[in-house]
């Protein structure tokens, strides 16, 4: 089984307009919503593969809730320690005349320590018989920089290999935890290293230099 860790998901909204004004009032001729964010939509795309996958994390309000039901109606199992905040939102406008997409992304809810420590509970539990971990995406306020890296850490004390999906801060102290993969496009490492790279070829050994002992792969553009 493939555990995916999702500590900051999102209901997308998507809107669908013909010729969007942005100065005056949209009527969209279509309204979406989906459970999304990196974790929850690599959780899906497992499951379209017939993967065994669970997702894991954290989720709050009425949108934490709408999060729920989505996974649920798409066949994805899912558990999710609570916190008091929302869960966020992400927009997407889409003008079907330019085909241009803009995307609104919240920041997340805040996490107290109090509540990460409930899902600390929940990833520990969730540990056992796991072939995989999958740490992906942003990190909500509150949790600091080096969270991946201690769930990373975890995981390895109980002998599942760890693939890490980040970017930023959350990317740079991940990798220190020992995931057996760091998964970073190559925007993304070159924000890692703090400078523009050429090329794949380039971008790996500079972050490799960096990060002695973590595999780096790259599996596309951002």
């Amino acid at each position: 089984m493939i555990l995916v860790v999702s500590l900051n998901p999102a209901l997308d909204v998507t809107h669908h307009v013909a010729g969007v004004d942005w100065s005056g009032v949209n009527r969209p001729r279509r309204v979406a919503t989906a459970p999304g964010g990196k974790g929850l939509n690599v959780a899906r795309t497992l499951h379209a593969l017939d993967s065994d996958v669970r997702v894991i994390g954290l989720a709050g309000g009425v949108t934490g809730e709408a999060v729920r039901a989505g996974l649920a109606a798409a066949g994805v199992p899912g558990s999710f320690a609570p916190v008091a905040g929302q869960t966020r939102r992400t927009f997407a406008v889409v003008d079907q005349c330019s085909h241009d997409t803009a995307l609104f992304n919240e920041p997340g809810p805040a996490v107290t320590a109090g509540e990460y420590d409930g899902f600390l509970v929940l990833y520990e539990n969730s540990l056992a018989g796991c072939d995989a971990v999958v740490l992906s995406g942003s990190l909500p306020p509150g949790l600091p920089p080096d969270s991946y890296a201690g769930l990373a850490a975890r995981a390895a004390a109980a002998g599942v290999p760890v693939v890490l999906d980040a970017e930023g801060p959350a990317l740079r102290h991940g990798a220190a935890g020992g995931p057996a993969i760091a998964k970073p496009n190559l925007a993304e490492l070159a924000a890692a290293v703090g400078r523009p790279l050429a090329g794949l070829a380039a971008a790996a050994a500079d972050y490799q230099r960096a990060l002695a002992g973590t595999r780096v792969t790259e599996w596309g553009e951002a």
